[in-house]
C-alpha cells in the first residue's frame, strides 16, 4: 500500500455542537471533528464548547488519531478584535490543528501574530472561483472550504492548486454561504454573526397583479446528500469531505459519519486491490440517511455542467422534479414506510422497514399531516395498527407513512460507543 494512493481518499470531517457529539464522531470513524468556542462561531444556537472543554476535546480526539478544527468564521467587529486574538491565542497553545475563519481582516491578523497556525477559509467567504482560491492563497490560507454551489469540474479545477473542503451532506442555504442578509433585515439576527433566523423556511406567498401565484415554503431547499457520487467525487483531488449539522443531535452524527466512513473505506479497498469495479451505493444505507434526516434529498449543483447553470430558474419552472427546491415542507420529511390499508375497520400499515414501539410516523393525510407517537399505534404480526379514534377519522385508505424518528439508528449509535469505550478489568 503506497503513501501515494492513501491520499486519494479524502478525509471525512464530522460536525461537533457538544461533547457528547464530539465523541459519536470520533467513534463512529471521523479523521476530523469541526466545533466552535463560546463565541465568535457561525452556530450561535449550538451549546458549543468552554476553553476548558475546547481542550479536552482536542486532547481526547489527539489521542484518538484525530484532527480538531475550530471555528472562528463570524465576522468581526472593531470591538471585538482584541478578544478575539485572545480566543485565538489559546488555541494556538492548544495545539488546535486549524482555524475556520470567515473574516479577512482577522485571517490577516492571525498570520500577522501566529504565522504557523493553520487557516481555513470558511465557506463563509463564498469562494466560487479559481481566482478566489489564488487571491486567498496567497493571504496565507491553507486550506478553502468551498461554496456549495459549485460543480465537480469547478471544484477539481480549484483543488490543483489549494486543499479544498467541500460539503457532501446537510443542509443548503437558499442564498450563497456568507452572501445572506435576508435574517438581518427580517429578525434583526445576522447568519454573518451566527444567529440565522432561517427565514427561507417560513411560508411566502408568491404573487402579482392578479393575486396569489402560489403558497408555501417558497425558499426552503432539500438537504444535500452525495452520497450516491461518492465514487465520482473521490476522483478529484478533494481534501476533505464535510457533514454539516453542529445542530444535529448525537444519533444523527454518529449515524451519517458510520455511512460515510463505510462508503470511503469500501471505495479505498476497491481502489488498492485493482479492481474495475465502481463504488455501488447501497440503498439501505441511503435510507439510513433519509432516517437520520432529510427534507428531501439532492446532489446539488455537483454533476451540472457549468452552461445549464445559468438557466437554472428557467428549469426550476419547468422542471419542478429536477430541482433543489421543496416547498411542500420545512422540516424533516422522514423516510417513506408504507401506506394505510383498512381491513374490518382497522387502519393499519405493513411498514417496508422492521418497526419498533418507541419509533414515530408522520401521516400525509388530505386533511394535513398527521403525526403518530408511540401511544397512538401498536405492532402486530410485522403490521402496525392505528389505536388512536381521533387519529382514525382523519386518515385515509392508502394515504403515505413516513418515519420521522427511527429508535434503532438510537440502537446502533449506542452500539458505537459500546464498542468505543475502553474497559478495564478490576478487583472488587
Amino acid at each position: 500500500m503506497s503513501a501515494e494512493r492513501d491520499i486519494l481518499i479524502p478525509e471525512l470531517l464530522s460536525p461537533a455542537g457538544d461533547f457528547e457529539t464530539l465523541r459519536a464522531a470520533i467513534f463512529a470513524g471521523a479523521d476530523a471533528v469541526y466545533f466552535g468556542a463560546k463565541n465568535f462561531s457561525a452556530r450561535k444556537g449550538a451549546k458549543n464548547f468552554s476553553a476548558e472543554e475546547i481542550e479536552e476535546a482536542i486532547q481526547f480526539a489527539h489521542e484518538r488519531n484525530a484532527k480538531c478544527y475550530i471555528t472562528v468564521n463570524t465576522l468581526i467587529k472593531d470591538s471585538e478584535i482584541s478578544e478575539c486574538m485572545q480566543l485565538i491565542e489559546k488555541l494556538y497553545r492548544l495545539k488546535v490543528d486549524a482555524i475556520i475563519v470567515q473574516d479577512f481582516g482577522l485571517i490577516y491578523q492571525i498570520r500577522k501574530e501566529f504565522p504557523n497556525l493553520e487557516i481555513h477559509a470558511s465557506t463563509q467567504t463564498t469562494t466560487t472561483s479559481l481566482q478566489g482560491a489564488k487571491f486567498l492563497k496567497d493571504l496565507g490560507v491553507a486550506r478553502v472550504i468551498l461554496a456549495r454551489e459549485l460543480s465537480m469540474l469547478e471544484i477539481s479545477e480549484i483543488a490543483k492548486i489549494i486543499d479544498t473542503e467541500i460539503f457532501v451532506h446537510g443542509a443548503l442555504c437558499y442564498s450563497y454561504s456568507g452572501q445572506c442578509l435576508m435574517s438581518s433585515l427580517i429578525g434583526a439576527r445576522s447568519g454573518n454573526r451566527g444567529r440565522c433566523a432561517q427565514p427561507c423556511r417560513i411560508e411566502y406567498c408568491l404573487v402579482n397583479d392578479s393575486g396569489i401565484l402560489e403558497k408555501g415554503h417558497l425558499l426552503s431547499m432539500k438537504d444535500l446528500c452525495l452520497y450516491p457520487v461518492l465514487g465520482d467525487v473521490v476522483k478529484t483531488k478533494i481534501k476533505s469531505l464535510k457533514i454539516e449539522g453542529r445542530l444535529k443531535s448525537r444519533t444523527y452524527v454518529a449515524n451519517v459519519t458510520r455511512i460515510y466512513r463505510k462508503a470511503l473505506d469500501i471505495i479505498k479497498e476497491l481502489y488498492l486491490s485493482d479492481k474495475k469495479q465502481e463504488f455501488e451505493p447501497s440503498k439501505s444505507d441511503l435510507d439510513d440517511l433519509a432516517e437520520c434526516f432529510n427534507r428531501t434529498f439532492t446532489t446539488y449543483n455537483i454533476n451540472a455542467p457549468v452552461h445549464l447553470r445559468k438557466n437554472s430558474q428557467i428549469k426550476l419552472i419547468k422542471n419542478k422534479e429536477n430541482t433543489f427546491m421543496d416547498s411542500s415542507r420545512p422540516n424533516n420529511r422522514g423516510l417513506y414506510i408504507g401506506r394505510i390499508a383498512n381491513s374490518k375497520n382497522d387502519l393499519y400499515f405493513e411498514p417496508i422497514r422492521e418497526c419498533k414501539e418507541n419509533d414515530c410516523f408522520v401521516v400525509f393525510s388530505s386533511k394535513g399531516n398527521i403525526t403518530l407517537e408511540s401511544n397512538d399505534f401498536y405492532i402486530r404480526d410485522n403490521k402496525v395498527f392505528i389505536s388512536n379514534n381521533q387519529i382514525k377519522s382523519q386518515i385515509r385508505e392508502n394515504d403515505r407513512v413516513f418515519r420521522v424518528r427511527c429508535s434503532m439508528l438510537e440502537e446502533r449509535a449506542n452500539e458505537i460507543f459500546r464498542h468505543s469505550i475502553k474497559r478495564y478489568p478490576v478487583e472488587v
